[in-house]
């Protein structure tokens, strides 16, 4: 199933559906960036206005279902005149799996704007190869293209906690949405595993996300560059900020993500 068809939603009385699928599971269960995915595309048809950009997002994921059928109810927390701040929470009806917060919003004072951010050079995707999968990979990787281009390769000792790869998705959807974006944002592995040697039993507890404008001439079809870094691990408990940057090195998202260490 692709990314368009896994990630859309149906409006229902009193809210949204979405349908999980065995293709996109990290282990027995959804990978945070569908889920995320489906609360940005429930909360964006609420908002129901193409002048209020996504510009943030935050989610605790609580737990997360399998190849099932997921609900989804929204609440608008504040619908001002530029903006609209909104909740939504992800649940089987009953359990939840996920709170999401996000503010859409429109453009404000523009003459303010400077632009510092600048990924580190790296190879052009078109001088990599696409990385095999290999057996410890999860299923939604799959649906991914990685051309591995910066950092420490996973499970290689490195010293240091960075990473990141060249990234689009195998069968490209039409547009470079903001559910894309933040399905790319969280694909990435973590930044933590080069240094280790063997895998561990890992999850997302939180993800926040900021989102800037996209150059018109950002395709689906072409790879963007995905970046994760790791300053500090303690108690289990890894910080990392995954940054998403275009072909012409524009910064996509920055997101800061907690991941556990499980055992």
């Amino acid at each position: 199933m692709s990314f368009a068809d896994v990630s859309a939603v149906t409006a229902i009385e009193g809210g949204f559906t979405a349908q999980g699928d065995p293709a996109w599971l990290q282990g027995r269960f959804v990978y945070g960036g569908l889920m995320m995915a489906w609360a940005v595309r429930a909360m964006a048809a609420v908002v129901d206005d193409p002048a209020r950009a996504l510009r943030t997002l935050q989610a605790e994921l609580l737990t997360s279902p399998g190849a099932e059928a997921v609900f989804l109810s929204v609440r608008v927390l504040r619908r001002g005149r530029s903006a609209t701040q909104l909740c939504a929470e992800l649940s089987d009806g009953q359990r939840p799996f996920a709170m999401v917060t996000a503010t859409f919003a429109e453009p404000r004072a523009r003459d303010a704007d400077f632009d510092q951010a600048a990924p580190p050079e790296v190879p052009a995707a078109d001088q990599l190869i696409v990385l095999p999968h290999f057996p410890m990979m999860p299923a939604f990787a799959k649906n991914f293209e990685f051309r591995f281009a910066w950092g420490g390769a996973p499970l290689s000792q490195a010293e240091r906690a960075e990473t990141g790869a060249w990234v689009r998705l195998a069968e490209p959807p039409p547009v470079f949405d903001d559910a894309l974006v933040i399905g790319t944002l969280d694909a990435i592995w973590p930044a933590f595993l080069p240094r280790l040697a063997a895998m561990r039993p890992i999850g997302t507890v939180s993800f926040a996300a900021h989102l800037f404008p996209r150059s018109p001439a950002l395709t689906p079809e072409v790879p963007v560059l995905l970046l994760a870094d790791a300053q500090r691990t303690a108690d289990g408990y890894c910080s990392q900020e995954n940054t998403l940057w275009g072909p012409d090195g524009s910064l996509i998202a920055r997101g800061i993500q907690l991941v556990a260490i499980v055992k």
